[in-house]
């Protein structure tokens, strides 16, 4: 593996429920993951945006807000975030 692709193993085998997978199902993990960066501030899922994705936060935070922009959850480092999509945007 190239050293950022090691970089991803190590983070993801610190993730739990990721810790779980075998070497080879977690470098299965690595080689089929699609990495992406937001600016703050910057929307990640749109009001009722049909969502297709898990998302992994690595470093930052994001947070949740309702219809009136009212904070509804904060993700932050190794959390897991893309259930129905509402106002989603990185803090």
């Amino acid at each position: 593996m190239e050293i950022e692709s090691l970089e991803i193993y190590d983070f993801l085998k610190s993730c739990n429920p990721l810790n779980k997978l075998s070497d080879s199902q977690l470098k299965e993990v690595v080689l089929s993951i699609e990495i992406s960066y937001s600016a703050r501030g910057s929307e990640v899922l749109g009001p009722k945006v049909q969502n297709h994705w898990l998302y992994l936060i690595r470093s930052g935070a994001v947070e949740r807000t309702d219809d009136e922009h009212g904070l509804v959850a904060r993700f932050v480092e190794k959390d897991f975030f893309g259930h129905r999509s509402w106002n989603v945007v990185v803090a």
